[in-house]
């Protein structure tokens, strides 16, 4: 072995480990619903990333404030628990 690191790819593609390793290979990546309140205009600068944003489905609302149309929006959304749907926030600090 030339070093620890290819000791431990060679680790994790083994067959032993196959059963961990093959369920995160089917892991979709990329926009898989519609993001469309994170991309406007007034929202944009609330993303701490560009490519990591709510999205629409699963997104928390605020309670909106008279005269500002992107006051409903914050960079968080949803996720379910075990046995329990939309139990947890998650979300990003400030840039």
């Amino acid at each position: 072995m030339e070093s620890f690191t290819e000791f431990h790819h060679l680790h994790l593609f083994s067959l032993n480990n196959l059963s961990f390793f093959l369920p995160f290979q089917s892991f979709f990546e990329g926009q898989s619903a519609p993001w469309d309140s994170a991309k406007k205009d007034e929202n944009r600068m609330k993303n701490r990333y560009g490519n990591i944003i709510a999205y629409d489905h699963s997104r928390v609302r605020l309670q909106p404030q008279d005269g500002d149309g992107g006051s409903d929006y914050i960079n968080a959304n949803y996720v379910d628990g075990y046995h329990r749907p939309n139990h947890y926030v998650a979300t990003q600090g400030k840039k």
